[in-house]
């Protein structure tokens, strides 16, 4: 049988949790379903996720030739005819980039948390929204739940399961040191202009996916047995969270709704009028 598991660059992660910042219907879904929902890498915001390391400065660079560089721009010893080529040889590499891209992106399927130690204003305004949740899990007993759920979901040969940190890399200086840059599993690099995401994923490579599956499913086989954690909107007033609480831990025993640890932040005033 060949490897279906890996880790990848979880070794020295000091931070103990991991958070998935979402809005109700989402929540419900995960608890209801006790699965994760993995998202086609093609999906994301991201348009370069899956990028390799040697495609990174010819691909930036040949976006500003072609998108960026306009015919009054150019220098005067550059003929009208090497212009034109510069040009569509940038657009030719463009779009064989597109493919590559396509290709990498459509066989990866991934799950996103936030690893750290407490929540994120920029979590909860971007992910979760105005009456939102955060859902919480210890990073160690998570990753070990998934390693346990593997043949489950990924039975067939074509399919591998990796979970880990991103690395964050500087794009535009990785043509200074590409070898040193090299990532083992192409879903995990991604430009640091998204390194406040800290993120952590959980990812099924699977090359034998059509383009008409753009998520799967990756059913947690012992999801009653985790210790489960719903932190409410800070935002919320007192009548909700109770309204909250009563009804999802009644989704099972192993779950427990709290207040956020950014509450004070966002409802300091309005409370202290009352006094």
């Amino acid at each position: 049988m060949p490897k279906k598991w890996n880790t990848y660059h979880t070794r020295g992660i000091k931070k103990k949790y991991l958070y998935r910042f979402m809005d109700k219907e989402k929540l419900v879904d995960l608890l209801s379903s006790k699965s994760l929902y993995l998202t086609r890498m093609d999906r994301f915001k991201d348009n370069l996720e899956g990028i390799k390391t040697y495609d990174i400065t010819e691909l930036i660079n040949h976006y500003q030739d072609y998108f960026h560089f306009p015919i009054s721009d150019k220098n005067p010893d550059l003929t009208d005819f090497d212009f034109n080529y510069l040009k569509e040889s940038a657009r030719e590499s463009l779009l064989q980039q597109r493919e590559i891209l396509k290709k990498v992106q459509n066989a990866h399927f991934v799950s996103c948390w936030f690893n750290s130690e407490k929540e994120s204003h920029a979590m909860w305004s971007y992910y979760a929204g105005k009456g939102g949740f955060a859902i919480r899990f210890e990073r160690k007993e998570f990753q070990k739940n998934i390693k346990q759920s593997l043949l489950l979901n990924a039975p067939d040969d074509e399919q591998f399961v990796i979970v880990g940190r991103i690395k964050y890399q500087d794009f535009k200086n990785v043509i200074f040191n590409e070898e040193e840059s090299q990532v083992k599993y192409l879903a995990f690099r991604k430009d640091n202009s998204f390194e406040h995401e800290k993120e952590y994923r959980v990812v099924m490579l699977d090359t034998s996916s059509s383009e008409q599956e753009d998520h799967k499913r990756y059913q947690i086989t012992s999801f009653n047995e985790l210790d489960i954690t719903i932190i409410v909107d800070p935002e919320i007033d007192d009548d909700s969270f109770v309204q909250f609480k009563t009804e999802l831990e009644g989704l099972g025993g192993n779950i427990s709704v709290v207040r956020s640890e950014l509450e004070p932040f966002y409802q300091f005033k309005k409370r202290t009028e009352r006094l």
